[in-house]
């Protein structure tokens, strides 16, 4: 009888630490040997449960569907010294009135550390694809936004260390193409904007040239440099006079 009875008890005791362990919630990892490179692309398949996860209370915009499995929506970057990665997913799935995208930082498991939603305008005019948006130099991460208008259209760079809320981050104009920038003579000039950027320890040089030009002929050339530096996560050009003249 003393046996049956601890028989009971064990499989009482057995069967309690079962459900105890079934109803803990499980961490889900879709990635599998996806993450074992220090930089990729992100797959819809992937991304997808990613933004499912994100977007639990949201409406569902199904032209998401209309991606094959295999299309690229994100980029990712190992951390420097750590076992962490950034990720950048557009919000494809989100039906919203403007483009968003979300940076992630996400360990090895597959486990979401930190996110944040970025917002763009309605027309991305430089935005190429889905992932080219990412970008990493030297210990700078950058993420490319655009700004459009009537005849406009502009690139500009959201730059970070650590993934930081978009309101507290101020975009460094990179390039731009402005259609009817001055009007000369009846005639209408084209001002278009190109640049190069040096990343340093905790500043940025940015080399900038601006043509002008009507539709058969270039007019002038302008070559200048800012430098900016960071301060409270903002960006401040040391002299800021050339930016000003700028059409934006």
């Amino acid at each position: 009888m003393k046996k049956i009875s601890s028989f009971i008890i064990f499989s009482l005791f057995t069967s309690v630490i079962i459900l105890i362990g079934c109803n803990q919630k499980k961490h889900e990892n879709y990635f599998g040997d996806f993450l074992e490179k220090d930089s990729g692309y992100i797959s819809k398949k992937i991304g997808i449960e990613i933004l499912k996860k994100l977007n639990e209370k949201q409406k569902i915009n199904l032209h998401f569907l209309d991606l094959k499995k295999t299309d690229t929506i994100g980029k990712y970057y190992k951390k420097d010294n750590y076992g962490n990665y950034i990720f950048f997913i557009t919000d494809v799935i989100n039906e919203e009135t403007f483009p968003s995208y979300y940076l992630l930082e996400i360990n090895k498991d597959g486990e979401i550390l930190q996110k944040e939603k970025y917002y763009s305008v309605y027309n991305l005019c430089c935005w190429n694809n889905y992932y080219s948006t990412l970008g990493k130099k030297n210990n700078f991460y950058y993420l490319k936004d655009c700004g459009s208008g009537s005849g406009f259209c502009s690139t500009q760079y959201y730059i970070f260390k650590e993934i930081t809320p978009q309101k507290k981050l101020n975009p460094i104009i990179i390039n731009s193409f402005c259609g009817m920038c001055e009007l000369q003579n009846n005639k209408i000039i084209q001002c278009l904007l190109s640049s190069k950027v040096d990343f340093k320890n905790d500043s940025l040089i940015v080399h900038y040239s601006l043509i002008k030009k009507t539709e058969t002929q270039t007019l002038s050339s302008h070559h200048f440099n800012v430098k900016y530096y960071q301060k409270d996560n903002f960006w401040r050009a040391t002299d800021s006079t050339e930016i000003k003249k700028l059409c934006l």
